[in-house]
Order: C-alpha cells, then sequence, then structure tokens
C-alpha cells in the first residue's frame, strides 16, 4: 500500500471533517453518516471491503453474483488510452482506482480532454490526502464505459420533484 495510504490520525480526520462540515465530528460514538464514514477510515481496514473500491474487480464480483446483465460493460480498460476512440459516442472514460475522475465523451473535444485529464489520474494517489486507504489497492488503470441514459434521452439531475412534478 505504500506510506501515501498509511492509516491517518484521529486528529488529523477530524480536523478535515471540522472544515468541512463545520463541527467536530464523534469518533468514539458515531451518530452520523458522515461520522460513521471517518470512523471507518480509523478502524475498518478489512480488504474485502476494499476490493470493491477498484472498479474493474467490482464489476467481476457484481457479474458473478447478480449475471452479465446487471453490470454496465467495459468497451475497453488499460493504461493509456488510444490515440483516437474505437467506440461510438457517446461513452465515459473512467479512472479505475479513484472516485469522481471521469469524462463523458460527446464529441472529439471531450476526447482531448479525457485524454489529458487520463495522464494526471494515472500519476496521482487518489484518496491518500484524506485517508481513503482504500483506493491504495485498487489497480490503477482507465477503463471506457458506454453512456448510459434514461429510454427518453434526458440527464440525470439532482434537482428533486414533489409527487405533482413541480421542482421543489
Amino acid at each position: 500500500m505504500g506510506d501515501a495510504h498509511r492509516p491517518p490520525t484521529a486528529r488529523a480526520l477530524s480536523l478535515l471533517y471540522l472544515w468541512r462540515h463545520g463541527r467536530w465530528p464523534d469518533l468514539e460514538r458515531p451518530r452520523r453518516f458522515t461520522e460513521w464514514v471517518q470512523w471507518r477510515k480509523l478502524n475498518d481496514r478489512r480488504v474485502a471491503l476494499a476490493r470493491l473500491t477498484d472498479k474493474l474487480q467490482a464489476k467481476a464480483i457484481a457479474a458473478e453474483r447478480l449475471g452479465d446483465q446487471h453490470v454496465v460493460p467495459v468497451l475497453w480498460h488499460g493504461q493509456r488510452l488510444p490515440g483516437t476512440p474505437h467506440w461510438p459516442m457517446p461513452f465515459v472514460v473512467k479512472a479505475n482506482h479513484g472516485c469522481g475522475q471521469f469524462v463523458v465523451v460527446r464529441n472529439m473535444a471531450d476526447w482531448r480532454r479525457a485524454r489529458i485529464r487520463s495522464f494526471a489520474w494515472m500519476r496521482s494517489t487518489y484518496g491518500a490526502a484524506l485517508g481513503e486507504w482504500h483506493y491504495g489497492i485498487a489497480r490503477r488503470a482507465l477503463l471506457v464505459e458506454p453512456y448510459l441514459s434514461s429510454p427518453i434521452g434526458c440527464r440525470w439531475t439532482t434537482k428533486s420533484t414533489s409527487s405533482a412534478g413541480a421542482r421543489r
């Protein structure tokens, strides 16, 4: 795992939590979900859970348990994206070993952006600064998946709607 993913101290996690949430966490008796996440970083070092951080391994586990039809297919995976895409657009380029590291590719400008970002993803040790040691277990790799949208082609949104359909 290396030094970049050594366990964080409770003090370091507490300071980060205070900065992010504006309050101190209770790491001895966590009640909030966000406190439990910090508690797990300090106390739950099960490799079996950490394996799910590796997207390719998580897909294999899901396919084994649920069937391939319930897993988004991988169009390609490797260490370096090719010079030109070999898949129909739109598609998604992701880092296997990180979170929030993705680019939706709809055109060649997006493809160039994905290639540039992927170099940084492959050099980075995701999660180390926040004590997310489990990312150190995931294989450093890139993957390409088809872009999924709803049957009517709408983008998913974080805005909620009431039962009558009006935005809140």
